[in-house]
């Protein structure tokens, strides 16, 4: 008895269909986010604004992290703000996010640097991955005029709550060293105020894991108390690694900068 022509097709499909391997989703296109992007997952969640900006990083109902976004400050030849907010900046397009595997997305938002000063001071360069467990930062800067500091001009700043890692234990590492241990006062106290430089690595013992925040190449974190004068919690700054000197250098228009770190949360299995 012979198979019929329609019979003959369907079962060649199937040996098609079965033969092919397997292949995950590939990434998604970049698409324009103009008012925003909100991020969940399983553990991390976050609220990225137009303008890169990033706020409410939270551990399920932890808040890990106010906000967190591109900053800037030089000395000025003359007096005015020499400040730079990432807020401020003039946007050059729209927010980009692109979907990846695995609950994770790409970030990408670029913007020009100004102040009343300055229309046009920097040009930056912002790219995130987010994922449940980790965001991964990469921040490039290039001046547009010549700019002076005595160190660093331009940082990513974060901001966290003292309500959360208030009398939590946390290690501070730099380099390779096995780090120092101490604890966050949940009243200040100016005998003990902290004020660390060169830090490659920030942990922090949760309830529910530890919060990490890890410098890539060349890249350090400067952590103080803004308590000290008259803020309300700790504060993050983390920059290309530039070393401090005696008078100030000014770096040329079209001098780059470029800095990368992580935001882990490290929860228990």
């Amino acid at each position: 008895m012979k198979a019929s022509g329609h019979s003959l097709v369907v079962s060649l499909l199937a040996v098609l269909v079965f033969a092919s391997p397997c292949r995950a989703a590939a990434p998604s296109e970049w698409l324009a986010y103009p008012k925003g992007f909100e991020y969940t997952s399983e553990w991390l969640s976050c609220v990225v604004k137009p303008s890169g900006e990033i706020t409410a990083v939270k551990a399920r109902d932890v808040l890990l992290v106010q906000d967190l976004f591109l900053h800037g400050t030089y000395k000025p030849k003359d007096r005015h703000d020499a400040r730079f907010f990432q807020q401020a900046a003039e946007q050059a397009g729209s927010l980009e996010v692109r979907k990846l595997e695995e609950g994770r997305y790409a970030v990408a938002k670029s913007g020009v640097l100004r102040n009343k000063r300055y229309a046009e001071a920097a040009k930056y360069s912002q790219h995130v991955t987010l994922s449940p467990d980790r965001m991964e930062f990469r921040y490039e800067v290039e001046t547009l005029v010549p700019l002076s500091s005595n160190t660093k001009i331009f940082l990513t700043l974060l901001t966290l709550p003292m309500a959360t890692y208030a009398n939590r234990g946390y290690r501070l590492r730099k380099g390779e060293g096995g780090g120092s241990l101490n604890v966050f006062p949940e009243a200040y106290d100016k005998r003990s105020d902290i004020r660390a430089g060169g830090v490659t690595e920030l942990r922090v013992v949760l309830d529910k894991g530890h919060f990490v925040l890890e410098t890539g190449d060349n890249t350090v974190i400067s952590l103080s108390d803004t308590r000290g004068w008259g803020g309300k919690g700790l504060r993050a700054d983390v920059h290309a690694f530039i070393p401090w000197r005696q008078k100030p250098v000014t770096y040329p228009a079209g001098t780059k900068f470029a800095w990368s770190f992580r935001l882990v949360f490290d929860h228990e299995k």
